[in-house]
């Protein structure tokens, strides 16, 4: 795909953009819901690859995770009836929002997000992601709990 080629220079994001936003276009159309799964799995490569240049790519990178995960279910089933007999790929879109949530502390909705993924098939180490984002999320309610009034102590 032309937009792949265009990962590699931070000057060719706006151009990738493009393309990629014709590709959506065209899989909208015709209702090409696994040409639209590798469509948002491209916007989120291209823009999570430059989050750290351009201001505006971890958000757009983050609804193209939302677009993938909305799509999920269709593109599961679509995945299951192309290859019947082959395990769903790992879902990107899953992958990095979790992973996004998680480093801004959003333990719980990063945790939904891994059990939507598990419970929906997707390759991926989801139980064990469960358990850190779990582990995580029972060490920072603790850490509230455990302050004494005064706020100088742990109880």
């Amino acid at each position: 795909m032309l937009a792949d080629r265009l990962l590699e220079r931070p000057q060719d994001r706006d151009l990738a953009s493009k393309v990629l936003a014709k590709a959506e276009q065209r899989a909208l159309a015709v209702d090409d819901i696994l040409g639209l799964h590798f469509v948002y799995h491209q916007m989120i490569r291209l823009h999570n690859r430059w989050k750290d240049q351009f201001p505006d790519a971890r958000d757009v990178a983050f609804a193209a995770c939302h677009k993938q995960i909305r799509l999920a279910p269709q593109a599961a089933k679509a995945f299951r009836q192309k290859r019947p007999n082959e395990p769903l790929p790992v879902h990107l879109g899953y992958l990095l929002a979790s992973t996004m949530l998680e480093k801004d502390e959003v333990y719980e909705a990063a945790m939904e997000l891994c059990k939507q993924a598990k419970y929906e098939g997707w390759a991926g180490t989801w139980p064990s992601r469960i358990q850190q984002l779990n582990k995580k999320l029972s060490e920072s309610n603790q850490a509230v709990k455990s302050m004494s009034p005064s706020g100088m102590m742990r109880v």
